[in-house]
């Protein structure tokens, strides 16, 4: 059998904004014994784009406009590409399908361009990665080389093959994606999972077709002695397959997986706006017993629908590696999620399987001088339609009631109609919507919410009989939420925007912040605070909002105060210089962080400017925040410019090492009213803004051991 692997460079992330300049692929052979490709012929050729491209294009490809201006023309470049696999076809078996690293990206390029294609499958090796590789921090190809190394003598070539190749250009890839597909399949027959589960996940995930042999059985792997061994300086050893010694060691990340800190038994957090806060992925895995796996591999098997689905076999190969000697050392796994609105469903799922103790009584309020940079979380009541339209979307894949699937169906129609007839509205995300308006978006919108909460009225009435724990799980929380949204009908709220999903917002009446501290210390029993902020700080926090008394009763539990150096009117291009210089001396990255949005290109545009590709990574650029910093974890020194935003992220994450952080215009503080009244907003804002940079930098200080930097490049202190 014969594959084709592919890979593109473009100028855009989409056809209507860029064109391919780069085409590259690679004729391989699938040898259904050793499972793994061969490769027998590659095709590569730079195209020339209609118009220039920009000065980010040629960074983040490696491919410079003059490299461009001596290229073939485009539809000389399809001409050889269609004449090369007619020959392919010609002289060898039918290709069976096409393989990339999330080649839906390069698939829609090619159609949109007309570009000639077999008629065959395309396959995504990400998604492989995405279930298969639970203990890598990041799944991008070149992160994966970091790990696992990339010797092309393994794939039967030249060892000078490389030295002929531009390092992460589309060949170059093109190749090192045979080798992780390779590493991948090893992976994949390593686990000790049952004949009947491989051919399903052969069959709906690789798309590939050979004979399986489990290398040991589940019960063998439960109780097996020999532990595979990953670590900086060991070759791995997988139980009834092989040294695996040519894909080089395995290192397993030691990073936290939630933006929470580390969570004991005997403790549960309470969030700054009094809600409980969710256990972290890690915990909630902890809690699936190891009686579990064979009630995940029978809900694999059945169709949930696409999303639920590939969730489940994503948990049921982490259960696997965690209780079988294929885990290895390590218990630190992470989901690889398609975007922020998956981890909501990844809660909800993983919570269904738990095995809970005893729930403790032990709340600690977390980070209570938090309220002051999220008071629309305190002052708002929020209803999630359109984390209500999601899990009624899994809901109409997963239950026979015709007609509750079909409600089901067009709750979501609903949500979707919202978000295109808002879009051009939103003003920062958010759409104020007044029921006695006659302003016709708002008129147009009265009439479909009427639809909505008719429609919900009659969903919530309905009683199902449910026999899947998972899908009782995600049914109880879509009730939960359509009761919850049925509250806010007829009322003045903001539908907020955030990740393509809707929101809506109404204030609380008569809100009064002393009541609201008093209600979540009563509701919890609260004994303890943890706060980032040190003591005097804290004391200020406490009786600028007038809540000693009510506090006096509480341990607090105090950080250690991070120094703060504040820069006043500076240069930007001084302070990227400064920041650069000590990167250079220390021999770590240094972060330089915007404030707010503008700040940030202001920095990309003076980096791009005056410093080296190799010199900066920029946040969307370079990559996503796990592949910069996976980035930083491989040794990438220099600057790394991103918005203060990011920095939770970046905390969470252990053994990264940082010289220290800039930020440039610190954050936009806006205190919400009804919080505090708006005499004391107005005269204590500066208050309230140092005690929020206060908190964090003392909390990334905590966190990462760095010193904190704020400077204003416009204006001053």
């Amino acid at each position: 059998m014969y594959y084709l692997f592919l890979d593109t460079e473009t100028s855009g992330l989409t056809p209507n904004n860029g064109e391919i300049i780069e085409i590259a692929a690679v004729i391989a052979k699938f040898d259904t014994q050793k499972l793994c490709f061969q490769p027998v012929d590659s095709f590569q050729s730079l195209a020339m784009p209609q118009m220039s491209i920009d000065a980010k294009i040629e960074r983040l490809t490696g491919i410079t406009n003059q490299d461009l201006s001596l290229a073939k023309k485009k539809s000389q470049v399809k001409e050889e590409w269609s004449q090369w696999l007619d020959k392919i076809e010609d002289t060898l078996p039918k290709i069976e399908g096409i393989i990339g690293h999330s080649i839906n990206f390069d698939e829609v390029f090619l159609k949109a361009e007309g570009w000639y294609l077999p008629d065959v499958k395309f396959i995504d090796t990400l998604d492989w990665a995405k279930i298969l590789l639970p203990e890598f921090y990041a799944i991008n190809l070149e992160y994966i080389q970091e790990k696992i190394g990339f010797n092309v003598e393994d794939l039967g070539l030249n060892k000078n093959t490389l030295n002929n190749l531009s390092v992460h250009r589309a060949l170059y890839d093109t190749y090192l994606c045979v080798h992780v597909a390779n590493f991948m399949l090893q992976q994949f027959v390593s686990l000790p999972i049952s004949t009947n589960f491989a051919k399903e996940f052969q069959k709906n995930y690789l798309h590939l077709n050979f004979n399986f042999y489990p290398a040991q059985s589940l019960n063998q792997s439960l109780n097996s002695s020999t532990s595979t061994v990953k670590g900086d300086d060991e070759s791995v050893q997988i139980n009834g397959v092989g040294n695996l010694e040519q894909f080089g060691p395995l290192q397993t990340e030691n990073a936290n997986l939630e933006e929470v800190r580390l969570e004991t038994k005997d403790r549960k957090f309470v969030t700054p706006n009094g809600k409980l806060s969710a256990p972290s992925f890690t915990n909630l895995i902890d809690q699936i017993s190891s009686n579990k796996i064979s009630y995940l591999e029978e809900l694999c098997s059945i169709n949930q629908g696409k999303a639920l689905n590939f969730l489940l076999h994503q948990i049921y190969i982490i259960i696997l590696k965690k209780y079988s000697s294929i885990g290895g050392k390590s218990n630190k796994f992470k989901i690889h999620t398609f975007g922020e609105g998956s981890y909501y469903l990844i809660h909800l799922v993983l919570q269904s399987l738990a095995e809970n103790d005893n729930e403790t009584q032990n709340y600690v309020w977390q980070n209570p001088e938090k309220m002051l940079n999220s008071t629309k979380q305190i002052v708002y009541e929020s209803f999630e339609f359109g984390k209500a339209a999601e899990l009624a979307i899994i809901l109409s894949e997963n239950l026979n009631d015709e007609s509750y699937t079909g409600m089901l169906k067009k709750l979501n129609s609903y949500h979707d109609f919202l978000l295109f007839h808002l879009q051009n509205l939103f003003q920062n995300y958010e759409y104020w919507f007044y029921p006695d308006s006659s302003d016709l978006a708002a008129l147009n919108i009265k009439s479909q919410l009427k639809q909505i909460y008719s429609l919900i009225e009659q969903l919530k009435t309905r009683v199902l009989d449910i026999d899947n724990a998972v899908i009782k799980a995600i049914n109880d929380e879509f009730q939960d939420q359509i009761r919850r949204i049925l509250l806010a009908s007829n009322q003045v709220f903001r539908i907020h925007n955030q990740n393509g999903l809707l929101t809506i917002l109404k204030k609380k009446t008569n809100f009064n912040l002393q009541d609201f501290v008093a209600n979540i210390l009563k509701h919890y029993n609260l004994q303890s605070i943890d706060t980032d902020l040190d003591t005097e700080t804290w004391n200020k926090f406490v009786n600028i909002l007038n809540l000693t008394s009510i506090l006096e009763n509480v341990e607090v539990n105090y950080t250690i105060k991070n120094e703060i150096s504040f820069y006043p009117q500076k240069h930007l291009e001084d302070i990227l210089n400064t920041a650069y210089q000590e990167s250079v001396e220390t021999g770590k990255p240094c972060f330089v962080l915007g404030g707010q949005n503008s700040s940030m290109k202001d920095c990309q545009k003076i980096t791009a400017e005056y410093f080296k590709n190799n010199q900066y990574l920029v946040l969307g650029e370079s990559g996503s925040l796990t592949k910069i910093s996976s980035k930083i974890m491989a040794g990438f020194k220099g600057l790394v410019i991103g918005k203060v935003s990011n920095l939770h992220y970046f905390s969470t994450l252990q053994n990264l090492a940082i010289a220290s952080i800039y930020v440039i215009n610190e954050p936009y503080m806006y205190i919400e009213d009804g919080f505090i009244s708006k005499e004391m907003r107005l005269n204590l804002l500066s208050e309230f803004k140092a005690i929020y940079l206060q908190s964090l930098a003392n909390y990334t200080g905590r966190s990462m051991g760095v010193k904190f930097t704020f400077v204003r490049s416009y204006g001053s202190y």
